[in-house]
């Protein structure tokens, strides 16, 4: 009896110590467990639509109006006058270049584009020394224009931001449609947007959240999916690999792309972040018709991702022309930029005039 006695003893306490040791075991998985989502669930989850970078956000934001403020009269074009005007976006005075035509005023107003430039280095840009030609062609057409200098741009407030990383740009492009519906010259139901390049990628995220915006053009424009900037095409677009962003910039938005690789993994419309991120999970958002220009031997951005853009808007029934220019380079130089103009122009004619 005294060696059943002994054995029970021995035997009970070792029962014990491994269930203390499985429950240890438990709790030790379950802290690593959390630990592995803690930044996906801190960051960026469905629940979370105020959350940095998510197009819900931008979605759910306001738009306030302010009053567009002349700064100073330049040199009248044929048929329009050029300004340096404001207006507010975020608290910052962004500032850009104004155009009002000087012909009979339509009944309920000129048609406007808002004006996108693309890439620029921040430390040289000068308000009315890039795209001028550009932003003549419409204006002579009949149309309001206005270029805005991004945040942290010429004489805007504000810091610069990596537009592929970040929403400010796409806010103070449609704080400046708010803008323009009050423009005592504007029609507030015809307002068009251009963009070049980064603009380009400003406007396809513009075009996701407003419906205010009734045409858009988009020239040699960042409008592919995550997946095609980071995966697809990387090899083929020398900025995303070279260039971190404006410098001073702070934040996960304004982050290298390796940095977000490393913590939510490869781009993937499945993933919880980027499903969230990406533009194309919000497509059908788009309203508008989109017409894309781009050259074959771009070396900036790829043309297969307009291709890309311009295939998924036509699955999910929207209006979108694509026209690919052989030869043609980043800025479209001609004799690609007079055609592409022409057709830009007469574009905006139709659904803005």
């Amino acid at each position: 009896m005294n060696k059943y006695k002994f054995l029970v003893l021995l035997i009970i306490p070792l029962i014990i110590a491994g269930f203390i040791l499985s429950q240890q075991q438990k709790q030790i998985k379950s802290k690593i467990d959390s630990n592995q989502t803690t930044d996906q669930k801190n960051i960026i989850l469905p629940s979370d639509p105020t959350a940095p970078l998510t197009i819900q956000s931008l979605i759910n934001r306001k738009y306030p109006a302010s009053k567009i403020i002349v700064e100073e009269t330049l040199e009248s074009g044929i048929n329009y006058n050029r300004y340096i005007a404001s207006y507010q976006s975020d608290g910052l005075k962004i500032y850009g270049l104004f155009t009002v035509p000087n012909t009979d005023k339509p009944k309920n107003g000129y048609p406007s584009i808002v004006f996108l430039h693309g890439y620029l280095d921040p430390k040289t840009y000068q308000t009315t020394e890039r795209y001028v030609a550009y932003q003549d062609g419409f204006a002579r057409n009949g149309f309001i224009t206005f270029k805005p200098d991004l945040r942290g741009h010429g004489n805007s407030e504000g810091k610069p931001v990596n537009s592929n990383f970040s929403q400010e740009y796409v806010i103070d492009s449609l704080n400046l449609v708010s803008a323009l519906k009050i423009y005592k010259d504007a029609n507030p139901k015809l307002i068009g947007m251009w963009g070049h390049s980064n603009g380009g990628g400003i406007t396809m995220r513009a075009l996701e959240v407003s419906k205010d915006i009734k045409a858009a053009v988009i020239w040699s424009g960042v409008v592919g999916s995550y997946e095609d900037l980071l995966v697809n095409y990387r090899s083929k677009i020398p900025w995303i690999n070279n260039r971190r962003g404006p410098t001073g910039t702070t934040g996960i938005a304004t982050g290298s792309f390796q940095d977000l690789i490393r913590k939510y993994g490869k781009p993937d419309l499945k993933s919880p972040f980027w499903s969230q991120v990406d533009p194309y999970t919000f497509i059908k958002n788009i309203s508008a018709p989109v017409e894309l220009h781009h050259g074959t031997v771009d070396e900036s951005v790829p043309i297969e991702v307009s291709i890309h853009f311009d295939d998924v808007l036509k699955k999910v029934g929207k209006t979108v022309e694509l026209y690919q220019y052989q030869g043609g380079d980043h800025n479209l130089a001609d004799p690609a930029f007079s055609i592409a103009m022409g057709r830009s122009i007469n574009f905006f004619k139709k659904y803005l005039q």
